[in-house]
C-alpha cells in the first residue's frame, strides 16, 4: 500500500484495519518502515 513511499510519516495507528490481515509489503521500502508506532494495529501485525 505504501511501498516506496518515501516521504510519507504521517500517524496511521488510528486507522481500524482490526478485521484486517497485515499487509505483507504495506511499508516496505518507505520512509516508516521500521517505526511500527506509526503503522495501523493490524490483527497479526509483530
Amino acid at each position: 500500500m505504501f511501498y516506496d513511499a518515501s516521504a510519507f510519516e504521517k500517524d496511521l495507528s488510528n486507522w481500524n484495519v482490526s478485521k484486517d490481515p497485515f499487509q505483507v509489503n504495506f511499508a516496505k521500502y518507505s520512509s516508516f518502515e521500521n517505526k511500527k508506532n506509526l503503522w495501523p494495529k493490524f490483527k497479526n501485525k509483530d
